[in-house]
């Protein structure tokens, strides 16, 4: 049994749920397991996309799914997505609207890139903003100037503000806003993270640092009882 190629891509993953009766990323996994398993090697790819929380969720399904992303080559095809450089934040916002034949000025794709510093969300909701304020303010028009993006600001930080606030809740329903302000101070001041600022983020258990053995003892060697040690994360090492 074999079918035509199929891929399937799936965008914020982390929020399919994977458990429980409504266990639909798990249906999911099995199904492609199951499609290129002996006697029906049908041709199908997935692509996953999401927070970096999203590869342990998926792999918390099930063993399958540690074997399927876990182990050479699938582990090689966790890749990190980092923010778009300048360039490719200017060519995000230009190119669709050339399809159009709408040219966006310099001082614009600046402004772009000053204004989300490569954020893929951010960088979607500017364009959105713009087109939205062209077609109030210059319906027509074949151009977008500093009037229209000054225009759009407006509604992109309302945007912005949202995003931020959805993400405080998060962090604050998790107990984890302190640990996660703290590592924010950290990178905005460039300085290092020390040792009082591992206590504070080691008092968070979504951290993974809380409540961690430092050690234990039981066995008996030659010059008496052996301190056996257990690992500390890598947020509770010595700065």
């Amino acid at each position: 049994m074999s079918g035509a190629p199929l891929l399937i891509a799936i965008d914020e993953v982390q929020s399919v749920k994977g458990k429980g009766r409504d266990d639909r990323l798990k249906t999911l996994l099995k199904g492609v397991q199951h499609a290129g398993g002996v006697g029906v090697m049908w041709p199908v790819g997935l692509v996953m996309t999401g927070t970096p929380d999203a590869y342990g969720h998926v792999r918390a399904c099930g063993t399958f799914a540690e074997r399927m992303i876990g182990v050479a080559p699938f582990d090689k095809s966790n890749i990190p997505l980092g923010s778009l450089n300048e360039q490719a934040t200017a060519q995000a916002i230009a190119e669709p609207l050339s399809e159009h034949g709408i040219t966006v000025d310099d001082d614009v794709l600046d402004m772009a890139w000053q204004e989300t510093m490569g954020h893929a969300y951010f960088v979607q909701a500017f364009g959105k903003s713009l087109c939205e304020s062209l077609q109030e303010n210059a319906p027509g028009s074949q151009s977008v100037g500093m009037d229209i993006a000054e225009a759009a600001l407006t509604n992109f930080n309302g945007m912005k503000r949202q995003r931020y606030e959805e993400r405080r809740m998060e962090l604050q329903a998790t107990g984890s806003l302190e640990a996660a302000l703290l590592v924010a101070q950290c990178i905005f001041e460039k300085g290092p993270i020390t040792s009082d600022h591992n206590s504070m983020l080691c008092a968070t258990p979504e951290w993974g640092c809380a409540k961690q053995p430092t050690g234990r003892s039981g066995r008996t060697g030659a010059n008496g009882p052996i301190q056996e040690r257990t690992p500390s994360p890598p947020c509770c090492m010595p700065a």
